[in-house]
């Protein structure tokens, strides 16, 4: 008999009417299984050592949130991060890919979004939220379409699509001690 074994999810969310929602809506997934939440990088650091998920997501613009994605996987070795936060602009998307994300989508995307850049980071691939198009699409272009307003510098640029670009760490089958 073949076992399917659904991937593990933990959340690191400070609000929470956002993470009791986000819970319900990766629980009603059937490949997917919430196996713990914080409402701090504290108590997700502990949970991450703890639980060893193979998703962690989290909102980069806590205090602490990107120095706490460089360092997931020091506690959960398979580990693959999705940054959920309600930042759309190419400083945050760069500064949340360079630390070490798979996976970035807002809080205006929309469910099935949500749901396929979580399986997709699961898989170790690189994804983001229909929302995030426009930055990569000012990135190559090097204009702002929907605002007129000057693209990012061209060293921005650069940063931005280097970090895009990167491969993400494959997720491992085990974790260190």
């Amino acid at each position: 008999m073949v076992t399917f074994r659904k991937t593990t999810v933990l959340v690191a969310i400070r609000e929470p009417v956002t993470r009791w929602g986000l819970i319900q809506l990766i629980d009603s997934h059937s490949d997917l299984r919430v196996v713990g939440e914080a409402d701090g990088l504290t108590g997700a650091r502990e949970l991450c050592t703890r639980l060893k998920p193979d998703v962690v997501i989290v909102d980069p613009a806590m205090s602490g949130g990107c120095a706490f994605v460089q360092d997931v996987r020091h506690w959960s070795a398979r580990a693959q991060v999705v940054a959920f936060t309600g930042q759309e602009d190419a400083a945050s998307v760069e500064r949340a890919f360079t630390a070490g994300v798979t996976g970035y989508v807002t809080r205006l995307d929309s469910v099935a979004a949500v749901i396929g850049t979580i399986l997709g980071a699961s898989r170790g691939e690189r994804c983001i939220g229909p929302r995030l198009a426009h930055v990569l699409r000012e990135c190559l272009s090097g204009t702002r379409p929907e605002t007129g307003a000057p693209p990012p510098a061209r060293e921005e640029r650069g940063t931005i699509l280097r970090g895009w670009m990167q491969e993400p760490q494959a997720a491992q089958d085990t974790d260190a001690d």
